[in-house]
């Protein structure tokens, strides 16, 4: 039972490593914006998810309930913190819950000129999570993040690529990487549209496939205080979830 409790985690946590959406991105979104608060602004964004995934004869279903707390430091910078807490059954065997990996993360976005802007984001890892339960890595790790924002009118594209020290206890693969790209469309006030595709790097040491996934959703923002979405991703092959649904909600002040 733990074996396979564990490689659903090391998917779960592998994903969170790639896309630190779960405290900057503007959920659904895998991939994230350059976006800042603003010195002495605050968010604090709540999101639930439900992956599924088969492979041969077997089952997995992971859920991650995710809170966010950020606070703007300065004008170009903002930092971050995200509880996570973990819902993980393989097959038919017992669920194992509770508290995962919380992240810590700044961004520092450097450029900002005539619809383009850059950011470097740097992120930690604290093993708060059980890895003897399946739950965390059993140590910290660490990353780096480059993003990119491109606004024309309607349209926003958005570029992400980074390298993760997935530094852990539980066998997974130590260095990993991630690419992605998103188009967010304004469809009318109040209402964007998303499409994100990505892929990163397998946390399983034997696996030579790695996961990639399309996403799609809608944010409905109606004050410029509030967010509320809802988003599917799927699986382009056999090593992402087959399918995850998510929903959030985001209020900033």
């Amino acid at each position: 039972m733990r074996n396979a409790t564990i490689t659903t985690l090391l998917h779960v946590t592998g994903m969170i490593a790639m896309m630190p959406a779960l405290c900057f991105a503007a959920h659904p979104l895998m991939t994230d914006d350059t976006g800042l608060l603003g010195a002495g602004g605050m968010q604090l964004e709540w999101s639930a998810d439900v992956s599924h995934r088969h492979e041969d004869a077997s089952f997995t279903e992971a859920r991650i309930a995710s809170a966010t707390l950020t606070y703007g430091i300065s004008n170009s910078i903002d930092l971050a913190l995200t509880v996570p807490s973990l819902r993980v059954r393989a097959d038919a065997d017992t669920p194992q819950h509770g508290m995962g990996d919380t992240a810590l993360e700044l961004k520092w976005t450097y450029w900002d000129k005539d619809g383009l802007s850059l950011a470097l984001k740097p992120l930690l890892y604290l093993p708060t999570g059980s890895a003897v339960r399946g739950l965390g890595n059993g140590k910290s790790g660490f990353g780096i993040n480059l993003l990119a924002t491109l606004e024309e009118q309607a349209l926003t594209i958005l570029t992400n690529a980074g390298y993760t020290q997935n530094r852990n206890t539980v066998g997974a693969r130590r260095h990993l990487w991630n690419a992605s790209v998103a188009l967010l469309w304004k469809a009318e006030p109040g209402t964007k549209l998303l499409l994100d595709l990505g892929g990163y790097r397998n946390t399983d040491p034997h696996s030579t496939r790695h996961p990639a996934f399309a996403a799609t959703g809608i944010i409905f923002s109606p004050s410029d205080k509030l967010d509320l979405d809802i988003g599917l991703k799927k699986g382009l092959n056999k090593a992402e979830s087959s399918r995850t649904v998510g929903t959030g909600l985001t209020l900033r002040w």
